[in-house]
């Protein structure tokens, strides 16, 4: 056998030893292409483990609520349909400015950011200790397949850390955020 078809094996039983590994963060795969008669390595996309996973603070992250959101209230509050049925959600740990207060550019801001992370979007929905306020809203922490909204918002300054026991699994990563 000449190194080239060595080289073939060798990569494709590596790849096959990545790609079946269930250890790994992260799913591996090379394509080969042939070019000028020399070997070339392309990365194909990768199929990543849901972002939540990367949030230690996160309670059970194997077991999300999956939700669309169906309407953007304020900055801090979503509705969103959940198994058919449509639910308000309020962010936990954080807290943006209130439309009815001298702070109402602030709100409209932190509005319309909340709009621009999640409008539309699939959300994945993890519950603290508290399911819901005393206003019925559920209390959760969520993610977008790419991000950790209520996290975003506090590092963004649209939103401030906030302290609202007993739902406090994030409060150090929001503190940290907003620092």
């Amino acid at each position: 056998m000449n190194i080239k078809k060595i080289s073939l094996i060798v990569i494709f039983g590596l790849s096959l030893m990545l790609n079946s590994c269930s250890l790994l963060k992260y799913d591996i795969s090379i394509n080969i292409s042939k070019q000028n008669d020399k070997l070339n390595t392309v990365e194909t996309p990768t199929h990543e483990m849901p972002v939540y996973f990367n949030f230690d603070c996160i309670p059970t992250p194997e077991n999300p609520e999956i939700g669309w959101v169906t309407h953007v209230i304020d900055g801090d509050s979503i509705k969103a349909e959940i198994n058919g049925k449509e639910y308000e959600i309020r962010y936990i740990g954080m807290n943006t400015p209130e439309f009815y207060s001298s702070e109402r550019v602030a709100a409209e801001k932190a509005t319309q950011e909340n709009k621009n992370l999640v409008e539309g979007k699939k959300i994945f929905l993890f519950k603290d200790f508290s399911n819901t306020d005393k206003y019925q809203r559920l209390l959760r922490y969520v993610f977008t397949e790419e991000l950790f909204v209520n996290y975003e918002l506090v590092k963004r300054g649209f939103a401030e850390s906030k302290l609202y026991p007993p739902d406090i699994s994030c409060q150090n990563l929001f503190d940290h955020a907003e620092k």
